[in-house]
């Protein structure tokens, strides 16, 4: 389970059609995770933090799309991936 608090001194930015926030989840990952290569990973019960961005488009007083980013890598750093060297016949 994953929770969001805003990071501390930034705030939410907006227009009339957009608004975005930086903030950071922190949580434990307690599984099921889809790999890249689409196999499963079962938790892990390791702890993440993880620092995020989302955006909005706003239209009507309704949210039309919602999109969060954030480093992957990060996240499967965390997890205890790293970075492996693809054989070029594979890539």
């Amino acid at each position: 389970m994953l929770t969001q608090r805003p990071e501390q001194g930034r705030s939410a930015a907006s227009d009339s059609n957009i608004a975005s926030r930086n903030g950071t989840y922190t949580g434990a990952n307690r599984g099921p995770l889809i790999l890249p290569d689409g196999r499963p990973l079962e938790g892990t019960g390791r702890r993440i933090t993880l620092r995020a961005t989302c955006a909005a488009h706003v239209a009507n007083g309704q949210i039309i799309s919602h999109r969060e980013y954030y480093d992957q890598l990060e996240l499967y750093s965390q997890l205890g991936f790293g970075l492996v060297k693809l054989d070029s016949a594979r890539a």
